[in-house]
């Protein structure tokens, strides 16, 4: 995908997601979906930086949640950019204490954006083709459908689906 901007869109109950950006050329990003709210068991709080998640890129893990003010982006070293992101006004977050999942695994993935069309929207990024890692899945291990749209993408839209593995493992 080649472009300065572009929007992260997901339909449906979205209880846990978080993703990463990466350009080849080094502007690489790590964001989680955060509930401030939720103690460390539901999810609140973001993995350390030792944790690279399912794109195996560790690095700073930037939080964010909805109705959160626009905010420049730190990279995987923690150093601020230019690169900015904007959440959705509204929604909620939420969490889920699934005492199957442990460590970083459990502060990335039990927690999240809840319910809505949301868009989340990345600005200033340099042009150049990125790979996009979105994480969607209830944590209580219900079945949800998300739909992650990436406007311009090789493949625009894709659909999360399944339960959240007792394993803390990631499957595609």
């Amino acid at each position: 995908m080649n472009c300065t901007n572009f929007g992260i869109k997901s339909i449906a109950a979205l209880a846990a997601s978080s993703c990463y950006c990466g350009l080849a050329s080094g502007q690489s990003f790590n964001l989680d979906f955060d509930n401030p709210f939720a103690p460390p068991e539901g999810g609140g709080g973001v993995p350390s930086s030792s944790f690279g998640a399912a794109a195996n890129q560790p690095g700073f893990w930037n939080a964010t949640s909805g109705g959160a003010p626009d905010f420049f982006l730190r990279d995987l070293s923690g150093t601020t950019t230019s690169v900015s992101f904007a959440s959705p006004n509204g929604g909620s977050g939420t969490g889920f204490n699934n005492p199957n999942l442990s460590g970083d695994f459990r502060l990335l993935m039990s927690d999240g954006r809840d319910g809505g069309d949301d868009t989340w929207t990345f600005s200033g990024l340099a042009n150049g083709q990125y790979q996009l890692y979105s994480f969607a899945v209830s944590p209580s291990g219900t079945i949800n459908t998300t739909t992650v749209t990436v406007l311009g993408a090789t493949i625009p839209i894709q659909t999360v689906t399944g339960r959240c593995l007792s394993t803390n493992s990631y499957s595609e």
